[in-house]
């Protein structure tokens, strides 16, 4: 699948059905948008998760950004698997870095 799948539904996941029918949701991917509620990461961590979580919300904070400045031109999406393939390669070693410097910004008393 490609992009970020949706779980439609605006109601609290608060009961195993409604967990059930988020991890179909979900499938393979890792993130999920969820309506009205934000999103939910799956990780096989918590570093992961938060790791992916920060990541997806700076690159929608700059993707709205860029559409601020005109029109944005999708990206190809044979293209788009290349970038996910090769962030997912990559990202072993960035996850730490990341939960090291979130924890250095909560302890001073500020988020990224």
């Amino acid at each position: 699948m490609d992009g970020v799948p949706r779980y439609e539904s605006a109601a609290l996941v608060a009961t195993r059905e409604q967990g059930e029918r988020l991890a179909a949701a979900l499938g393979q991917q890792r993130l999920v948008l969820l309506r009205n509620h934000g999103i939910a990461v799956a990780g096989s961590s918590v570093q992961e998760a938060v790791f992916l979580a920060v990541s997806f919300d700076r690159s929608v904070r700059i993707q709205l950004a860029a559409e601020q400045l005109g029109p944005v031109t999708p990206i190809d999406p044979a293209e788009a698997r290349q970038m996910a393939a090769a962030f997912e390669a990559s990202h072993a070693g960035r996850v730490e870095v990341t939960w090291q410097y979130l924890l250095r910004a909560a302890q001073r008393g500020r988020m990224a």
